[in-house]
């Protein structure tokens, strides 16, 4: 399994050098309009959020402008550092970022308001994509919401990715993911029935992007425990 660390945080093959510094734009949306999401009225003015997968702290740094009190958690030390580091260049050092994988958060049960995953679920396959979803509930409060991002059947690396099995699928992209076993979902249906095991109503969104090489897709789902 490709393993995420300094060396390999951009693709490079791109001409890519850092990694983005700007929040997620749907994320924004998301957190601040009723007109996107019944979420947005129900969220907590104070609320605790954890972003799995905090990487380079960009939704971080929106996030605490809003008053959120905000977490991290990453794959291993080397990116738990780098994040802290990243948050330190933006002014932020007030963001516990601790060491955890989907299926592990390392955060106690219920203490979430918000827990948000981009692109981060399709990095465990088979059954430990149920294991995420799974734990992602664990760590929320009764009422809190999960805002969960993950690459639809339209994005270009699930379309060129072979199927083994449900929730995983090889990835033929090419970098130093190559030849590994992603959860990529069969389609919308299956993404919402699979939230539906772990929390009480769920709102499946899509949102697309086409460049000239590129088709990049996604759906998101905003599921109340």
């Amino acid at each position: 399994m490709g393993k995420w660390e300094k060396g390999n945080l951009v693709d490079s093959r791109f001409g890519a050098k850092t990694p983005p510094l700007w929040p997620n734009e749907f994320l924004v949306k998301l957190l601040s309009s009723s007109a996107y999401s019944k979420a947005h009225s129900l969220i907590p003015d104070n609320a605790k959020v954890l972003e799995v997968g905090i990487f380079a702290g960009n939704n971080a740094r929106m996030l605490k402008e809003k008053g959120f009190c905000v977490f991290g958690s990453e794959v291993n030390s080397e990116m738990v550092n780098l994040s802290l580091e990243y948050l330190a260049n933006l002014g932020i050092s007030d963001v516990e970022v601790r060491e955890g994988v989907n299926h592990n958060l390392g955060y106690p049960d219920a203490f979430f308001d918000i827990l948000i995953s981009i692109n981060t679920l399709h990095y465990s396959s088979g059954e430990f994509n149920n294991l995420a979803l799974q734990e992602f509930g664990r760590v929320l409060k009764t009422g809190g919401f999960a805002i969960i991002e993950t690459p639809s059947d339209k994005h270009f690396i699930s379309k060129s990715a072979k199927r083994i099995s449900e929730c995983s699928y090889q990835w033929t992209s090419g970098g130093f993911r190559q030849g590994d076993i992603l959860g990529f979902m069969d389609s919308k249906d299956q993404f919402k029935r699979k939230c539906e095991r772990f929390f009480t109503s769920v709102e499946i969104l899509e949102r697309t992007e086409s460049f000239s090489q590129l088709e990049l897709a996604w759906w998101i789902a905003v599921a109340q425990k």
